[in-house]
């Protein structure tokens, strides 16, 4: 029994990992397509008790420029720095 596919592409595509008093989190592909700013808000608040700093990796081509702007916005408003 494994993930649901749409989870499944999320993971291809978003993915964020705790270690330590770091969380880094990966960005691959079209923001506002393949990964968007609700599935990263959501994935944002689920780790929101972890303490430490967040380290944020994109390797996109591009996309949605409203889907980013919420994305930093969502980043910005965080407790993180």
């Amino acid at each position: 029994m494994g993930l649901p596919k749409e989870n499944e592409e999320m993971k291809r595509f978003l993915n964020i990992k705790k270690n330590g008093a770091c969380t880094t989190v990966y960005l691959y592909g079209d923001i506002g397509y393949e990964v968007s700013s609700g599935q990263i808000a959501s994935e944002l608040r689920a780790c929101a008790d972890a303490e430490g700093r967040i380290e944020v990796r994109i390797n996109s081509n591009g996309g949605d420029v409203f889907s980013g702007i919420a994305i930093y916005n969502t980043l910005n408003i965080s407790r993180w720095r």
